[in-house]
């Protein structure tokens, strides 16, 4: 998304200003940094009961991140299993390879 011209951020309607104030501190810097200049539209799409957070996707919709607290702690889950197993039921003999 780095390089798109803009991007569409999805978000709870409840959110709408905070977005919108992140948005455009994020905006500025993106000028300082690449020189370029982006467009973001706002779609208020999530739905209210979420946890909150963004989807953001380039225009043509190609690209897209979902920065939404669900998909978080769904990444967290699958890092933290290897971890999990281990504190559960101890050392696995039989593993070669630990992480």
């Amino acid at each position: 998304m780095l390089l798109a011209p803009g991007v569409t951020l999805a978000h709870r309607p409840k959110d709408t200003e905070l977005v919108k104030k992140a948005a455009e501190s994020a905006q500025k810097k993106y000028k300082e940094v690449s020189g370029r200049e982006s467009q973001v539209e706002y779609e208020a799409s999530l739905p209210d009961d979420s946890a909150g957070g963004v989807v953001g996707s380039t225009m043509a919709g190609r690209i897209k991140v979902d920065n939404t607290l669900a998909e978080r702690l769904h990444i967290l889950e699958e890092k933290m299993l290897p971890e999990l197993r281990h504190d559960l039921f101890g050392l696995n003999e039989n593993r070669k390879f630990y992480t």
